[in-house]
């Protein structure tokens, strides 16, 4: 700065702290990143309730550009009352969170996740309102077709006659999830029993046969998502009286780790069996049974040998049995199979 005498005698500076002005520059940016590259249709309201800007994303959805969204509210999508609903929670504590029914410009009907806020300055006043929008709406048609699937089939389990159950299972740990009406019936067990102590099922094998079924299920738990399990063995029941039981199990795809299994009680059919027995041990005679609800054929070991067969080398159906006869004599065969 000079003096009277033109002499220089002294410089003044003139500074200005930028440090702040950079800092919410910076914030500008990175809340533009997020807007422009968000997964999520975003939108920005005024305090009036009228759209100022919106992403791709958002117009994605909704099918307006912002020249047709400027100037109006989100009741243009979402209908008078829901806006309303959206408007009253952001008033009251400045947050909205829920799923809302809206239309697109095309007139398609999406259900959209909608999370909105209020944007305050410094200050603490409100300055505009920002809303975020993800369409769910085949997210959640496909639970609601899950759930359907699951009710059908939980309605197919409890109907059928046989045990249907199913668990998580490991090396060293093995947990029921589910057991159907007809596994209490037949063992005697109630559900929340057999799901709080698994080993009520091994418990319940008849001594006889119990370390067989036992080698037979580790070797098929070990055995991978091909290892197949088929067990014949009998349980005494808490009533004492003792049934025999068809097992039969098999992985469920995408569950390592979980099993699925059906029990038929086949009491009568081993009755049967032994009583067949008795009647070739006197007369020589071949026999066999038909399960008319399960369309199975068994043959006694007289029959296999009347075919000159083994049950190894044949499994008896109705239409493999008929070859048995003369062609004269199958289609009376038949006729008596279908009356």
């Amino acid at each position: 700065m000079p003096d009277v005498s033109g002499q220089l005698s002294a410089i003044g500076v003139i500074a200005t702290d930028i440090t702040e002005r950079k800092r919410i520059q910076e914030q500008l940016r990175l809340y533009q990143e997020i807007f422009t590259h968000s997964i999520d249709g975003v939108a920005v309201i005024d305090l009036h309730g009228r759209y100022l800007q919106q992403n791709s994303v958002h117009q994605q959805i909704l099918g307006y550009s912002i020249d047709e969204l400027s100037g109006k509210t989100p009741a243009i999508h979402l209908g008078e009352e829901a806006f309303a609903r959206v408007g009253q929670a952001l008033c009251a504590t400045g947050t909205y969170r829920g799923e809302v029914e809206s239309r697109t410009k095309h007139g398609a009907t999406l259900t959209l996740d909608l999370t909105a806020f209020t944007v305050k300055d410094a200050l603490g006043q409100p300055v505009c309102y920002v809303g975020i929008k993800r369409d769910v709406t085949e997210r959640n048609r496909a639970q609601e077709a899950l759930r359907e699937s699951e009710a059908r089939w939980q309605q197919f389990a409890e109907s059928v006659g046989a045990a249907f159950w199913i668990a998580d299972v490991t090396s060293d740990e093995r947990q029921v999830v589910y057991v159907n009406a007809a596994f209490t019936f037949i063992w005697g067990i109630e559900r929340e029993e057999i799901y709080q102590d698994w080993s009520l099922w091994l418990d319940s094998i008849h001594p006889d046969d119990r370390r067989r079924v036992k080698v037979s299920h580790d070797r098929f738990i070990g055995g991978g998502m091909t290892a197949v399990f088929h067990c014949e063995y009998r349980i005494v029941g808490r009533d004492g009286h003792i049934r025999w039981i068809s097992d039969r199990r098999v992985r469920m795809t995408g569950r390592e780790n979980r099993i699925a299994g059906i029990a038929e009680d086949i009491t009568h059919h081993k009755q049967q069996l032994a009583l067949m027995a008795q009647t070739e041990a006197i007369g020589k005679i071949g026999g066999w049974q038909f399960d008319f609800l399960t369309d199975r054929l068994w043959w006694s070991d007289e029959t296999y040998g009347l075919h000159e067969t083994t049950p190894d080398a044949f499994t008896p159906t109705v239409e493999t049995a008929l070859n048995f006869y003369t062609p004269d004599s199958r289609p009376i065969m038949a006729e008596a199979w279908r009356k």
